[in-house]
């Protein structure tokens, strides 16, 4: 009786945890994949260093390829312009993407993203 009880209780609690399984999964997806975009923009400062000229970003730019997902959007406006000092002016940027927008704020002179919404 006790092992009947027991698998009833196990079989409720996969009920209940399997249908939002496939949601967690694809939310830690999303975040990884925002995070690889956020590391993306603020690597920019190093390519600016590297390369010692001044980058202006707007959006998707010809440094960001390959490095974003291919259904995230990014949009800066004003442009944020990074120095050849690796230096940023900070300013907003938003990323759409899995049907949800995210506001970010980069603090300069690094650029750190801080989530605002």
């Amino acid at each position: 009786m006790e092992m009947m009880v027991v698998m009833a209780i196990i079989a409720l609690a996969v009920g209940i945890v399997l249908p939002r399984l496939d949601a967690m999964v694809s939310s830690y997806g999303a975040a990884a994949e925002r995070e690889t975009v956020i590391e993306a923009i603020a690597a920019l400062g190093v390519h600016a260093r590297a390369e010692g000229e001044r980058i202006t970003f707007a959006g998707q730019n010809e440094w960001l390829q390959g490095e974003i997902p291919p259904h995230w959007h990014i949009e800066a406006d004003p442009a944020i312009v990074f120095h050849p000092s690796g230096a940023c002016d900070g300013g907003l940027i938003q990323l759409r993407g899995r049907d949800r927008r995210f506001t970010y704020r980069l603090e300069p002179p690094r650029c750190r993203a801080i989530l605002v919404d």
